[in-house]
């Protein structure tokens, strides 16, 4: 295996599993694919510079985000060369990796689309989705 090719995984989730009566309809998994992952943190990294976040802060989420700073950072990871197929994912700490919290941006993005009808978001991203399977759930 060509080390300089292994691809990294930043996996998420948005919504839950609880019934629709609790509203949620949709949980949405994402998994952003990449073979360096550095400009995928530095995308974060910029983000809380332009916000003035301390880096000790807090991750970043986008259900605490702007509008302006959701759509700069999706617009930045579609810009960013990703990967597809196969790839190794462990488990991180999301306070810890940027990369999840990138990852956190899309699947948010996406679940908006499904939960709430509201493809603004998704639009930025929709042409870097490989995969996008819906089961609604019960």
């Amino acid at each position: 295996m060509n080390p300089s090719r292994v691809r990294q995984g930043f996996l998420d989730e948005s919504g839950g599993t609880g019934s629709a009566a609790e509203g949620d309809h949709f949980l949405v998994v994402a998994v952003l694919l990449t073979f360096d992952p550095r400009p995928i943190e530095l995308h974060i990294k910029r983000a809380r510079k332009r916000l003035r976040r301390k880096p000790d802060s807090g991750e970043m989420k986008a259900t605490h985000s702007a509008t302006r700073t959701i759509s700069r950072l999706l617009q930045a990871i579609v810009e960013t060369d990703l990967a597809s197929r196969e790839v190794r994912i462990e488990h991180g700490d999301s306070q810890r990796s940027k990369g999840l919290q990138a990852v956190d941006y899309v699947v948010w993005a996406v679940r908006q689309k499904y939960e709430w009808e509201d493809e603004q978001f998704y639009r930025i991203i929709e042409s870097r989705i490989v995969i996008e399977e819906v089961r609604k759930m019960k």
